[in-house]
C-alpha cells in the first residue's frame, strides 16, 4: 500500500537527517535532502551525547508532492556498526503522522480503510521506534512500533529499489475503536488480545499501487493478488 511505503521512505530520510549529525553538516545535509526528494524538513535544534546518539527537537519531515510527512517533539537517532554495515536505531517521542489536506474521521468499515487507520495525524503516538537497515537492493525496517493509548501499530519489512514492498503489518485496536468496527467485519478480519484489544494481521507484498494483500486470523487467511489500493 502507497501510505505504508510513503511512511517508511519518510522514517528512513528522517534518520538520514539525524544520522548527518554525525559528521556536523546536518544543515547542509537537510538542504540536499530537501531537493532531492521534495520534501520540507524542520528541526528546532541538533545536539549529540558521548554515546554517539543524537537528539533533535521538534523534528518535521513532509513530502511536498503528497502532503504527508511525520512529527517527533524529540527524536532520538544513534548508529551501529554491524557486520560492516551501518544501522540506525531511532526513537521518537510525541509523534504524529502528518497530511497536507485535512482529513475527515477515520473509518473502519473496509479493510483499505483498518490499513491505513494508523497513519492518520489523529493520532499522538507515544512512542516511535524501530531500526533502519541498509540491503544491496533496498533497506529493511525492523520492529518498528508506533504505541498510543488507542490503537499501536508493528512492522517488519523490507523495500527495494524498484519500488517494490515486503512487509508484514500487525495492528491493535483498543475497546473504544473496535466498537466502531461493523461487527460481522470484525469478527471475520480481527483476532482477540489482552485487555480488550483487538488485532489485525496482513501481509502485503509487490508494488504499492497495485500489492498482492494476505489477511491471517485465527479464523482464517485471506489471499487477494494485484488489488487496487
Amino acid at each position: 500500500m502507497r501510505i505504508i511505503k510513503a511512511a517508511a521512505v519518510l522514517v528512513f530520510i528522517l534518520v538520514l537527517i539525524a544520522s548527518a549529525g554525525v559528521f556536523y553538516i546536518d544543515r547542509i545535509v537537510t538542504v540536499v535532502l530537501e531537493k532531492k526528494y521534495d520534501l520540507g524538513i524542520s528541526y528546532k535544534g541538533c545536539s549529540k551525547n558521548f554515546s554517539g546518539e543524537f537528539t533533535f527537537k521538534d523534528l518535521s519531515v513532509a513530502s511536498n508532492a503528497t502532503g504527508m510527512g511525520i512529527f517527533s517533539g524529540t527524536a532520538k537517532i544513534k548508529p551501529s556498526l554491524k557486520d560492516k554495515k551501518v544501522l540506525l536505531d531511532f526513537a521518537l517521542t510525541d509523534g504524529k503522522f502528518l497530511k497536507k489536506s485535512a482529513a475527515g474521521p477515520v473509518q473502519y468499515d473496509t479493510l483499505t480503510a483498518l490499513v491505513s487507520a494508523p497513519f492518520s495525524s489523529e493520532w499522538r503516538y507515544k512512542k516511535i521506534s524501530g531500526q533502519v537497515e541498509p540491503t544491496d537492493n533496498g533497506m529493511k525496517i525492523n520492529n518498528f512500533e508506533a504505541v498510543s493509548d488507542e490503537i499501536r501499530l508493528s512492522l517488519n519489512g523490507e523495500l527495494f529499489g524498484n519500488g517494490d514492498i515486503r512487509t508484514k503489518v500487525v495492528i491493535y485496536f483498543a475497546s473504544e475503536l473496535t466498537a466502531k468496527i461493523p461487527p460481522e467485519f470484525a469478527a471475520m478480519l480481527l483476532t482477540s488480545e489482552q485487555n480488550g484489544w483487538k488485532s489485525l494481521s496482513v501481509n502485503l507484498t509487490g508494488n504499492p499501487n497495485k500489492p498482492a494483500i494476505q489477511v491471517s486470523s485465527k479464523a482464517f487467511r485471506l489471499s487477494i493478488k494485484a488489488v487496487e489500493m
